[in-house]
Order: C-alpha cells, then sequence, then structure tokens
C-alpha cells in the first residue's frame, strides 16, 4: 500500500509539473551577437547583421550600431553589439512573435577589460521592466554567471515586435554592450492552475479510497 501511494504521489507531481516542462515552454530564439568569424555559443544563433532572420524571427537595430568580437574566451560574451557612433542607447527590435504577448527575455551584457553597467528598457509599443547588468570586465565570468546577465517578462505590441532600449557606460565613449539574449515562452497560468488543481483532486480521491479501504 505504501509502494502504490508513493507511486501515485510521484505521478501526480508529475502532472503538476509536466506544464513546465513542455516544449511549448522551451527557449523559442538565441542570439548571439558577433561577427562573421566570431565563435557562437553552442545552443545559440549568430547574429551578425541587422535584419537577420532565425526561424520565423527577424532581428534587428538601428543603423549606427555594430558587431565586435573582444578577447573573452566565453563564446557568447566574447563578441557584442555596440553603437559604432558612440551613442549611449542601442535600440534592438524582434519582430516574428505572437500580438500582445508575454515573453521571458534573458540579456547579457559583458565586455573584457571594462566596467558595464547596462540598462535595458521597453520600446514603444513594448511593455516590461527596466533591467541592470552590472559586472567587472577584468573578472573572468562566463555566461552562466548571473553578474552578465538579467532575466525579464517583456509583452509584444500588437504587431508581435518588441523593442528594447539599451543603454548604459563603458568608459570607452562607445556606450553599451549587448551580447546576445534568449527569448522564452511565458507559461500560460491558466495551464498550470488546471495541472496542479487535477492533481490535487486525484489525490484526494486517492486518500479517500484508501480510508475506506483501511475501514473495512
Amino acid at each position: 500500500m505504501k509502494m502504490a501511494r508513493k507511486l501515485f504521489l510521484g505521478l501526480a507531481a508529475c502532472s503538476a509539473l509536466s506544464v513546465f516542462a513542455d516544449p511549448a515552454n522551451a527557449a523559442l530564439l538565441s542570439a548571439d551577437f558577433g561577427t562573421s568569424v566570431s565563435p557562437v555559443a553552442p545552443g545559440f544563433t549568430a547574429v551578425t547583421a541587422s535584419g537577420t532572420s532565425v526561424g520565423p524571427y527577424t532581428v534587428s537595430w538601428l543603423s549606427n550600431a555594430n558587431t565586435y568580437s573582444s578577447g573573452a574566451s566565453d563564446p557568447l560574451l566574447r563578441d557584442f553589439l555596440y553603437d559604432n557612433a558612440g551613442s549611449s542607447t542601442l535600440t534592438v527590435n524582434i519582430d516574428g512573435l505572437t500580438a500582445s504577448t508575454p515573453y521571458s527575455l534573458t540579456l547579457y551584457s559583458y565586455n573584457p577589460d571594462l566596467t558595464v553597467s547596462t540598462n535595458f528598457s521597453p520600446g514603444a509599443g513594448t511593455t516590461g521592466p527596466v533591467l541592470n547588468v552590472a559586472n567587472n570586465g577584468s573578472s573572468l565570468f562566463t555566461a552562466a554567471s548571473p553578474l552578465v546577465q538579467a532575466t525579464g517578462t517583456y509583452t509584444s505590441n500588437g504587431s508581435g515586435n518588441l523593442k528594447l532600449l539599451v543603454t548604459g557606460t563603458t568608459g570607452d565613449g562607445y556606450g553599451p554592450r549587448f551580447n546576445g539574449f534568449v527569448v522564452t515562452a511565458v507559461p500560460e497560468p491558466s495551464a498550470a492552475v488546471l495541472a496542479i488543481t487535477a492533481s490535487a483532486i486525484g489525490l484526494g480521491a486517492y486518500r479517500r479510497r484508501t480510508s475506506r479501504v483501511r475501514s473495512i
């Protein structure tokens, strides 16, 4: 009986959590900004020019931005998008998303040998938080470090566009650095609630059934 109970509880937990492991909630777009010859991070797609298409999505930016490859060892942190006109603001667009839909974005900012403080803000038509990434480039970070990334939920506009305004300083006159980003679908709350509710109902039914068996 104890073994059956453990098995049932395990199945209930898997049911409740399966919605979060659904492939629909996996990364939709993983972009690594860089040059045509710089290394690309595993699992990412190289974005070397404005207007790059990655499946159904398009990544673009204003004409005065450019990509660059530095000496960092981590393939995602090694290269980045920056403003070659010395502006303090980068405007980056992600098109091809579902209209008026929330997405989780993980944003990376790093430059070796420079202290980076970068703000990511929603542009016109996009809603979401202002995120900050601050780190000291003299340290040997990897992309897994929480100091080179920030994550927040941003909602696309009615045309399926996400616009990010990237601002900040690095001390060399070229403004912020933007190494790459990951776009992930946000699980629908209703699906999570239904899965947890169904598991709770099943667990309650199991307990009532075992209680009746013991009383016989």
